[in-house]
């Protein structure tokens, strides 16, 4: 692990021209017990206006804790005010992490209160001593403390008028950012959640004890559906100051897969796939491509790796299939163990792409630079930008720590996504019209459809049961509940079955496949 000594070392609050800040952690655990700890970062960042309360991105930190000046590894801070010394994890490693989240108040000072409850809701997800792993929180707190600023109220206080108390006042201020359509309705009620959360931890963690209470509880029982498809209750709490209404709503044309989603139709997936012949960009194609044709999300498609496409395949050989999740080196959602399947035309058209000058060029730069032990050619990510950074960075670079870091942000798809947005959507309104709008998940849920318009017209012509083409769904898409597969069913009996008969629709797949090979050749 490298050394902390090789960089300066500068205090959060130095950042903002404060000084440095000693936040109290011993209520908090991250395998080992923190106590009188230090907040520091490695890297000074630009002053930022201090105009509001915002959330920051530290691209480099470590925790430290106070020392006697006797202790080998103290360092003097201050005119020897006090020493303090790095914190070590139980396995003797120094606790140095990049992209942490603070919140920071109006004066540039970090919200003691508020960082620490950002630590206690993520520092238990991180699978990795130095990886915080991203969360709302900091933002929704963020948010909170911008309110309680703005109005100069102090969050610690609960009158006996329960509307001059900090959390209905917040709930008041939410519903009419709702109601002048400045804030969606789920954003609310997620920022009215996060606070609820962080009273609850306030309370439990700190000690906490409002002279009137935040809110009054009742429980009631809901409904849901399991994994199998039943019915089921459970009893749940909720509070007087949640913000009431469903977050979503079933919309007309629209699947719920990890978001709403819209499949495109026939016509819509010709028009994508020939404006992205006539971009010409070939990593974006393929990436797109790999989604539309195996359903795969984009952390799978990003993170594949050249060893996953080295295997000798025979002729005969039409469907690859893939194993990803944990222990491949295939991120997925939730490090599911899953397979995607896809055709072979398209591994072949893969491996040219690897095996290119410019790729293996691209390749050459990410070993160059990357931070991971004994690596090759086949470890390196398929997909490459041309300064040989990775589209999305995997789990396992993710959880290494970078001491020279100094982005705040970890590449995560973005890229694709403004492709989609600036280059890739303007071209297609230009034959679909302004109003046309997709994401790069809508191409799961255009596989999926595909997918079940292929198999119910099995059904119709008695090959397949209704419940064979359920479970084959299910199974193809890499569902953990028949709830979201019944989706795709469900959605294609809503706005009718498909008027195609078997021929046709593998007429249409195959002038699809036709588009491609000879934009991709011509």
């Amino acid at each position: 692990m490298p050394g902390v000594s090789s960089c300066a070392i500068f205090g959060l609050c130095a950042l903002l021209k404060v000084g440095w800040i000693r936040a109290s952690l011993g209520l908090l655990t991250m395998r080992a017990s923190f106590s009188n700890v230090d907040i520091f970062m490695v890297k000074k960042r630009a002053v930022m206006s201090l105009n509001r309360a915002r959330k920051v991105t530290l691209p480099v930190f470590t925790l430290t804790e106070t020392c006697d000046k006797e202790v080998s590894e103290a360092t003097v801070k201050d005119n020897e005010r006090y020493f303090y010394k790095p914190m070590l994890s139980d396995d003797g490693e120094v606790l140095n992490f990049n992209q942490v989240d603070m919140v920071i108040s109006r004066d540039g000072s970090p919200w003691h209160d508020g960082c620490l409850f950002i630590w206690d809701r993520i520092i238990d997800k991180s699978d990795d001593l130095h990886v915080i792993q991203k969360s709302n929180a900091a933002g929704d707190i963020a948010y909170f403390r911008e309110f309680i600023e703005d109005y100069s109220i102090n969050y610690l206080v609960f009158p006996k008028n329960k509307m001059h108390r900090p959390t209905y006042r917040y709930r008041a201020y939410l519903k009419s950012k709702v109601r002048s359509a400045e804030i969606a309705k789920s954003t609310a009620q997620r920022f009215m959640q996060t606070t609820i959360a962080f009273y609850r931890w306030m309370e439990k963690v700190r000690g906490f004890k409002p002279e009137h209470p935040p809110w009054s509880e009742s429980e009631r029982f809901i409904s849901f559906t399991d994994n199998i498809g039943f019915n089921r209750f459970k009893s749940v709490t909720t509070t007087d100051i949640s913000i009431k209404g469903r977050s979503v709503l079933k919309e007309t044309y629209k699947i719920i897969d990890g978001g709403r989603l819209r499949p495109l139709d026939m016509n819509e997936q010709k028009v994508l796939i020939s404006s992205l012949i006539r971009l010409g960009n070939e990593s974006i194609t393929l990436i797109m491509l790999m989604s539309l044709f195996s359903g795969a999300r984009i952390q799978t498609v990003l993170t594949l790796k050249v060893k996953h496409f080295n295997a000798l395949l025979s002729d005969d050989v039409d469907l690859i299939k893939l194993l990803c999740g944990s222990g491949t080196s295939v991120d997925t959602k939730s490090e599911k163990n899953i397979s995607i399947e896809y055709p072979r035309w398209l591994h072949d058209f893969i491996i040219d792409y690897i095996f290119s000058d410019k790729i293996t060029k691209r390749r050459k730069k990410w070993l160059d630079k990357t931070l991971r032990d004994n690596v090759s050619h086949d470890d390196a990510y398929v997909f490459l930008t041309n300064r040989g950074s990775p589209y999305y960075e995997d789990s396992v670079e993710r959880n290494i720590f970078n001491p020279n870091q100094k982005t705040r942000s970890r590449p995560d798809g973005s890229t694709v996504r403004t492709f989609i947005a600036e280059t890739l959507l303007p071209m297609m309104r230009i034959e679909l019209g302004l109003t046309f709008s997709f994401k790069f998940h809508d191409l799961r849920a255009t596989f999926g459809m595909n997918l079940t318009d292929s198999l119910l017209l099995k059904v119709e012509l008695g090959e397949m049961t209704l419940t064979q083409v359920r479970n084959l769904v299910r199974d193809r898409m890499g569902h953990d509940s028949y709830t979201v597969t019944d989706g795709y069913l469900d959605y294609r009996q809503d706005i009718g079955i498909v008027n195609l008969a078997q021929s046709e629709y593998e007429k249409h797949l195959k002038e699809l496949i036709q588009c491609i090979k000879e934009g991709v050749h011509g």
